[in-house]
Parts: C-alpha cells; structure tokens; sequence
C-alpha cells in the first residue's frame, strides 16, 4: 500500500469516526442535561439548536484554516482538543447546570448547552472542510471528494446514532460512552503522531491521559443517603436511594415513589386521591395502570379482590420496582398509548401516571388518546389522571392554577360527559382529574377545583403541552431540591 494511498484511507476513517462522535454527543447531551431540567422539547430544541450553529462555525473555521494551512496536524490537534473536553464532560457538566440553575427551565438549559457541548462540536465541524481540502487533488475532482467524505461522515452519524440510542446507553452507562468516544479520538491522533513520529506530542497526549486517571481515582466526597440501584435506561436515568428510613425512586432526578422502609408501604398522599377512584366504581373488576414507577397504586390494590394490569414501557423501572418496592403484580412491558390500541380486554377503572422525569407524556394527554383510554373502559367506567400541579387561592377565594390545567379539563370534557378535578393540599400538590361518563359523588375530602374559563383541547396535531407545563415542571424541580438536595438531581 502507497503511502498516499494509506493517508486517504486514514481520512476517510478520521471521516468516518467524527460523523459517528458528533451524533454520539449530541444523544447523550440530552442525557447528560435531563436529570436536572427533564427531557422536555426545551432540551432538545437547545441541543439540536446548539449542534447545528456550532457545526456551522466549525465548518467555516475548517476552511479558513485548511486554506490557509494545508497540513493535517492542525486538523489533528482540533480532534485532540475536542476529545479532551468530551472526557472532562461527565466532571464539569453537574457543577456547570447547578450554575445555570438561577436561569430557569428555558435559558438555563440553552446555557448549559452551550457551554458544555459547543466547543467540542465547533472543533469537530472543523474536520470536514478540512478533510476536503486535503483528498482533493485538484478543482476537478472536488465534488466528488466532497461527497464521498461527507457521505462517509453520515454513515458514521447513522450508525453512531443507532448504536447508541438502541444499545450503548442501556448496557454501559453515558459516562463509559463518553469516555470510549473521546479515547477513540485520541487513539486516532496518537496514531497519526505516531505515523509521522512526533514524540513529544504522543508524550503529552499521554501525560493527559495519566492526570485523568489519577482525577478519576481520587476519592469523591460521599453524598447524602446510600446510592443502592443507578442506571442509564432508554427513557431516562434511574435511580434508587435510602435515606431516613426511607426509599427513594427517580428518573432523570424527580421523585417517583416513595417507601417507608420499616413498614413496606407506599405513602406519597396523591394516590390516596386517586384511589377514590375505586370507591366512585364500586366493586371494579378490572383495573389498568399505565406508569408502574415503583408500583405504588398496584401495592395499595393488593388488599382487593380486583385483577390489576401494570403497563409500563421501560422494562429496567419494572425491574427496580419488584427488586426494590416490593411490587409482585401484573405487569406488561409496553408503550401505554400502544396497548391501549392493541388490546381486547374492558376495565373498569384506568389510572394513569405518566411522567418521564420532569416531563409530561405528551401522547398520553391528547383527545386521541382519552379516547383510546374510553374505548378499553367498561360503560360507566373511571378514567382517573394524575398531574403535579400548584395551586393558591386569591382574595375572592377562587383556586388559582396555572393553564395547563385548564386545557387538560377541557380535553377530557371533549371525551367524558364528566369531569372533575381534586388536589389533596394548597401549593405544590398533584391534580387528579376523575373522567367519566356517569355522574359521581366526589365528596369534599379533598379541594374541589372548578375551571373559572374555557381553552383549547389538546390533539395529537395541536399540543403545546410542554410549553404549557414548563412552570410546574421548575417547581417540581426546586421542590426536590428542598426536599432532599441535589444530590440525586445527576
């Protein structure tokens, strides 16, 4: 093989590497950002947003410089900077958002962004331009080099992207993906390096390395409570915590189940508000759960006579509740809005629970959906949604909350004859709304909430639910902070 020949074909796999990085980081961005502001359309518009301008100065500053300097190192030493800042990532990314915290959901997630994912992007957009300019041999054949390493780049892109959101994430963590990136990268400059037997740079590459792993090894200050299950699963980062005799369940940092240890219950005062739901039925049958969590409304119905179906789409919740929450019921691994489309079988009363994170299910909240919801309920059966809310009362004693609220009542009302709405307490609370074709009795136990005006419905076209939940979802946040710190906010 020509040396000419083996240069080009190094290219092309630089090419091909960078495209595959380049999308790697841009996954796990979201990732690295949803434990602490949620995996809401926020995040994702930032980092998409963020990746696309970054890549665009990258690309302009590629070809200035591969002008200017036609010489690969330069190339070489951007990939190297690049990588270097991916590695250091997972140990500047928490003290970097709980800075940003102060901006709130929206400009606090753009800022993170930028400041933890735009120079190492920026610095790989350099390499395409720069890749060009080096395989092309003249002005005639420019086109058709530009294609085949941009073609090449994308192949990496796509096979990075698959990779990793059907495999890497589950099986070794965001942290480890980082981490093999980023060394990949470097292996590929220290090869060069050591192709064209620049010691002293391969010397230096690997003094970095050596100060990254004694930074690695050295003993980090423990946190409060003991760290007993965490894991990166497809929908979010897991976790499960004991403190003050007490279990904890979170994904992507907010609080799903609590569980006194001592006694094996599951206490979060919310569900007592929903179970009502039972009691409004009568003697229900069958009942179907969409969001196990840790499995906190099947353990509260293990004393009934009933047949309870769990559908959960993550099937690493489903483990952690029957490992850690003592769940023992009927569970079926599914995506709720998919089973409901799927199955045969007639309840009696649906709960749903659905929150991601910080992150309402967007499907699971429109007309469509309720009326999915209705099909699979037995004639006069209960639909009963839970919501994390906030809630006050004015002067003239009219409950305030905000809008989000609103356009969830209305949208049920499009479905259900009737609708009613509850919250257990004043501030940060759950609503749950109880849908139904028949009338009930919801009594004055709880606060009784009357929407004071009308609002659009959501449907699968028009739903601007996250938008609308963006408030409530800060709240919920820094109500967890207070509560139990940010500890398990990462």
């Amino acid at each position: 093989m020509s040396v000419n020949k083996f240069i080009k074909i190094y290219y092309y796999i630089t090419s091909f590497i960078i495209g595959a990085v380049i999308l790697i980081l841009e996954i796990l961005g979201t990732r690295i950002i949803a434990p602490y502001y949620g995996s809401s359309i926020f995040v994702w518009a930032s980092l998409i947003g963020i990746t696309l301008v970054s890549l665009a100065i990258g690309y302009f500053l590629g070809g200035f410089f591969a002008d200017k300097y036609k010489k690969p190192d330069l190339m070489y030493i951007f990939i190297f900077t690049g990588a270097t800042w991916m590695i250091i990532l997972p140990y500047i990314a928490k003290p970097v958002i709980s800075m940003t915290d102060f901006l709130g959901l929206r400009l606090g997630t753009f800022v993170s962004s930028v400041i933890l994912f735009a120079i190492p992007l920026l610095l790989f957009g350099t390499v395409s331009p720069y890749l060009v300019k080096l395989c092309a041999n003249d002005t005639n054949n420019i086109g058709i080099t530009a294609g085949i390493l941009y073609g090449i780049s994308t192949i990496g892109s796509f096979i990075g992207a698959i990779l990793t959101g059907f495999f890497l994430i589950p099986f070794l963590g965001i942290n480890l993906i980082i981490n093999i990136s980023g060394s990949i990268l470097i292996l590929l400059v220290i090869i060069w390096y050591i192709y064209i037997k620049e010691k002293k740079i391969i010397l230096f590459i690997l003094l970095i390395f050596f100060i990254r792993f004694v930074a690695t090894t050295t003993p980090q200050p423990e946190s409060r409570g003991k760290l007993l299950f965490e894991k990166d699963g497809h929908y979010g980062k897991i976790k499960v915590v004991d403190y003050n005799n007490y279990r904890a369940f979170f994904i992507d940092g907010a609080l799903q189940s609590m569980y006194d240890i001592n006694t094996q219950q599951h206490f979060l005062q919310y569900i007592d508000v929903m179970l009502q739901a039972i009691d409004f039925f009568g003697k229900p049958n069958d009942i179907l759960i969409i969001g196990l969590g840790g499995g906190s409304i099947d353990n509260r119905l293990k004393n009934l006579k009933v047949n309870v179906d769990n559908v959960e789409i993550d099937p690493v919740i489903e483990y952690v509740a029957r490992k850690y929450f003592n769940f023992t019921g009927n569970s079926i691994i599914a995506d709720g809005r998919e089973y409901l489309r799927k199955t045969s079988k007639k309840y009696d009363v649906i709960f749903t629970d659905v929150y991601s994170g910080y992150s309402l299910c967007p499907y699971l909240f429109t007309r469509e959906a309720f009326f999915l919801m209705k099909s699979v309920l037995n004639p006069n059966g209960i639909l009963a949604v839970n919501t994390v809310a906030h809630i006050s009362i004015n002067e003239k004693g009219q409950i305030i909350h905000d809008d989000l609220y609103t356009f969830i009542y209305w949208t049920l009302k499009s479905v259900f004859k009737n609708v009613y709405m509850q919250a257990d307490q004043y501030g940060f609370t759950n609503i749950i709304y109880f849908a139904s074709d028949r009338s009930l009795d919801i009594g004055n136990k709880y606060i009784n909430i009357k929407p004071e005006k009308k609002e659009k419905i959501f449907t699968d076209n028009y739903n601007p639910i996250e938008f609308l939940a963006s408030g409530i979802m800060e709240k919920w946040r820094n109500e967890n902070v207070l509560r139990i710190g940010k500890d398990y906010q990462f």
